[in-house]
């Protein structure tokens, strides 16, 4: 065997072994977050803010989402991914990063900070239309 075989065969088992060990990075959802969510009670800064009241969220397990938690509060279609308590949400350009404080199949507890403001968002979720 020439050293060129070798040294091919080499190569080709180390790409090999890359790409076994490659996975896809299949986001995990929690099973509880799709479906829409609607505001029960908004603090900004620690105090109730009635003008989040309208505010909604809908995640979809595909790694879609619908808010209108922005500047305008218009319904604005992006993506979302989820790592242990952390949700980033995506639109275009636009990008807010949540901790999830509490979520059950029932309520969803979401703390972030949107222009040097601090928001704590309770949120209540839908019953699905079956």
């Amino acid at each position: 065997m020439t050293s060129n075989n070798i040294l091919l065969r080499a190569i080709f088992l180390l790409g090999f072994f890359w790409i076994a060990s490659c996975s896809a990075d299949k986001q995990e959802v929690d099973s509880r977050l799709p479906g829409k969510w609607q505001l029960i009670e908004g603090w900004r800064n620690n105090r109730q803010s009635p003008s989040l009241e309208n505010v909604f969220f809908e995640f979809f397990a595909d790694g879609n989402m619908r808010s209108n938690f922005n500047f305008n509060g218009s319904s604005e279609a992006g993506t979302f991914q989820m790592e242990d308590r952390i949700l980033r949400q995506r639109n275009g350009e636009f990008e807010l990063e949540y901790t999830i404080e509490s979520i059950s199949d029932s309520i969803l507890i979401l703390n972030t900070i949107l222009m040097e403001a601090e928001f704590r968002l309770l949120l209540k979720k839908e019953p699905s239309a079956q």
